[in-house]
């Protein structure tokens, strides 16, 4: 009865501060944000090319390397490319992969329509946990940081394209 009860001792000393630990390493859950902290956080910006001009540039923009993504749809101003993947979160032990899409919006400026244009970019995200495993939509998890690299591309393209054009601030 004395070997039993100093085993379960040492056994539960060992494993409960291991489980202790798993716990606090894990997964950790946060409230996504409230849809107005949502929308104020989108990439966007006022270039200095007209908006069909500005729609081919994009196009060729999101073609051509680093980014090396098609372009699915293209209608009215909208682009919707294809999934580009990139190293997710780290999830316990692993790190997911997860891919994210763009649609881009491009809209004549108020000020000078037939010059200017405001582009706006959004961003969707999937995620899995390994290569075998499906993918899953990933709505809290929202990537300004890839949306601004897409909108300064595009941005930076529509500036090498014509010189006199530069992006507005």
């Amino acid at each position: 009865m004395e070997f039993a009860s100093v085993w379960t001792r040492r056994f539960l000393g060992k494993v409960v501060p291991f489980a202790v630990m798993l716990a606090a390493v894990g997964c950790q859950w946060q409230q996504p944000p409230a849809p107005s902290e949502g929308t104020a956080r989108l990439p966007s910006g006022q270039i200095n090319v007209p908006p069909k001009q500005l729609m081919e540039v994009a196009r060729q923009a999101l073609a051509g390397p680093p980014m090396s993504v098609p372009v699915e749809t293209g209608q009215d101003g909208t682009l919707l490319t294809g999934w580009k993947e990139y190293p997710g979160e780290l999830h316990i032990v692993r790190r997911w992969t997860e891919r994210t899409r763009f649609k881009i919006i491009i809209l004549p400026d108020f000020s000078d329509p037939l010059a200017k244009s405001h582009l706006q970019v959004f961003d969707e995200t999937q995620e899995k946990p390994s290569d075998a495993q499906p993918w899953y939509p990933a709505p809290d998890r929202k990537r300004p940081e890839r949306s601004a690299e897409v909108l300064k591309l595009i941005a930076d393209q529509a500036q090498r394209g014509n010189p006199t054009t530069a992006p507005a601030k």
